[in-house]
């Protein structure tokens, strides 16, 4: 999600969903530390001017779940191929 803001004095752009901390935000390009409003909404702190801010959502562990999803489906296709060969050789 990608704001274009615009403040006359410093303060807080809140967005009015729920915070989590998987969503970063970067301020004119620079990563700055996601804050909570209310205790269930997410905010970010700028200056006084006109601003780009961006949420990005990164998953915890996503990464590490789909490098070990494909590494089980490779064991699968590896185990599945000597299990063939095994059984080839006993009908000869």
């Amino acid at each position: 999600m990608t704001l274009r803001v615009e403040l006359a004095h410093p303060g807080y752009v809140v967005l009015l969903d729920r915070y989590d901390p998987n969503w970063h935000v970067t301020l004119d390009h620079q990563e700055v530390p996601m804050l909570r409003a209310n205790h269930i909404f997410r905010a970010v702190r700028a200056g006084a001017g006109a601003h780009v801010i961006r949420f990005n959502y990164r998953q915890i562990g996503l990464r590490a779940g789909a490098a070990l999803s494909a590494c089980s489906i490779a064991l699968l296709a590896v185990l599945r191929k000597l299990d063939l060969g095994h059984r080839g050789l006993e009908r000869e």
